[in-house]
């Protein structure tokens, strides 16, 4: 029987991700994770590849298996994912949460099984003592114990459990176990269960239940978004990395919920005029029915105009930031992993945008793991923590600087004036070296 997975997201907070021997990082680097965490660096330095194994890992938490190939991401095989030269032929990710202000942290470990990789290990290490190893087993034998205690640590708070394979990822792993025990008290060592009771979930560990394991949900963007039509057919709005479903989803909430549509509209209108790109969104029916047609007008100036009619840069924002206010208003606190928000956007849109990552993270609750090449996000961001807007600790900036083939990640902090902290010599060089050349030197 297949366990779904149900978590409360607002119970566990991730401080730290973390990958080892994942392509052109060598041996572990780490990220530090915020409200707000930005990914810098040059092209090819691994900055779509720290979104797509986040991606994956929290997909897997959530859904029950791993796929590193969900859109919109394509990271291959095994062998396309792991670091050449790793003799092991492995890789891991791990994060580190904070619950109940203590810091735990699971680890992922994969090797190769055909094509794609699969979950050798998951290993729990938490703050209250002790540690869970969940080794993957390969039997296929259904009589085989869908879980067996296989080691007590020295210390007797660690253990070794085989998991079966066809129920590593359908047994929601540190939530559903001790629920499982409970029927099932004669598979296991008492000492593991007095572990699981008092040492994760206390004495009254079921007002804990699904509140322990790292949760968060994660929503992709891709770097190209749908591009924008004359006429709109209604269709399902199933959601997309590219966005696609977006003006179906407010022609819906236009038509079926007028304060959903005007908390829309507002906080839409309101970045078109920081930025200047429009005034107003409007949907224009070409029919009474809930099925025929329509146009996605803005409001540019005096007039209305068809979106085709204007700037690329409107369509491109458009799926970005109904995302974050739809997900804000459905009561949805994910984190949104996008890739390059700045795409067809003017300096001035740009800086909005900065603004109201800073205002939504601040003020609503959400998070961000943003891979950018734009000064401008980073600098609006920055003068956001200057004005007291936002805090310092709740922005991460991770330098991704390649050097030899391989890429190091520098964790960049800032201090309530804005300014960055611990900057490696190379962060900016190149532009310096620009300046200079254009100053004459």
């Amino acid at each position: 029987m297949r366990v779904v997975w149900v978590y409360n997201y607002s119970m566990s907070s991730i401080t730290k991700f973390t990958l080892k021997d994942v392509r052109c990082f060598e041996g572990e680097q780490f990220l530090d994770i915020r409200p707000i965490t930005l990914l810098v660096g040059e092209n090819s330095t691994g900055k779509s590849t720290v979104l797509g194994c986040y991606h994956a890992l929290f997909e897997s938490f959530e859904r029950g298996s791993v796929d590193f190939n969900s859109e919109p991401y394509e990271m291959g095989a095994f062998d396309d994912i792991f670091r050449k030269g790793n003799k092991q032929k492995s890789f891991s990710l791990s994060v580190d949460y904070e619950y109940k202000r203590k810091i735990n942290t699971c680890q992922v470990e994969f090797k190769e099984s055909g094509p794609e990789p699969i979950v050798e290990k998951i290993k729990y290490n938490f703050a209250s003592g002790g540690s869970i190893i969940f080794i993957c087993s390969e039997s296929s034998n259904p009589r085989h114990p869908i879980c067996r205690l296989v080691d007590i640590g020295k210390n007797e708070n660690s253990f070794t459990i085989a998991v079966s394979s066809r129920a590593l990822f359908n047994l929601d792993l540190i939530n559903e176990l001790p629920v499982w025990m409970e029927f099932n008290k004669k598979e296991f060592n008492r000492k593991f269960f007095n572990f699981l009771m008092d040492k994760i979930y206390g004495k009254k560990f079921y007002s804990f239940y699904r509140k322990v394991a790292p949760a968060e949900k994660v929503i992709s963007m891709g770097p190209v978004r749908s591009r924008p039509k004359r006429v709109y057919t209604p269709t399902i709005a199933t959601p997309t990395p590219e966005g696609g479903e977006v003006p179906m989803l407010m022609m819906r909430i236009n038509r079926t919920d007028e304060n959903a549509w005007d908390k829309l509209a507002e906080n839409l209108n309101e970045f078109g005029e920081n930025s200047e790109m429009f005034k107003d969104i409007k949907i224009k029916k070409l029919g009474s029915k809930m099925g025929d047609p329509f146009e996605l007008q803005v409001k540019i100036a005096k007039y209305h105009i068809n979106i085709m009619n204007v700037g690329y840069g409107v369509s491109q924002v458009l799926p970005i930031l109904v995302r974050m206010i739809n997900e804000i208003e459905t009561g949805i606190f994910a984190r949104l992993l996008i890739q390059q928000p700045e795409v067809h956007l003017h300096p001035r849109a740009q800086s909005a945008l900065g603004s109201l990552l800073v205002e939504f993270a601040e003020k609503k609750k959400q998070k961000y793991l943003i891979e950018t090449h734009s000064d401008y996000i980073i600098d609006r961001i920055r003068i956001e923590i200057r004005e007291g807007k936002i805090s310092p600790d709740k922005v991460s900036l991770v330098y991704h600087e390649l050097k030899g083939g391989k890429v190091k990640l520098h964790n960049i902090k800032f201090d309530n004036m804005g300014n960055l902290l611990d900057v490696p010599a190379g962060y900016r060089e190149f532009f310096m070296e620009q300046t200079k050349k254009l100053l004459g030197f």
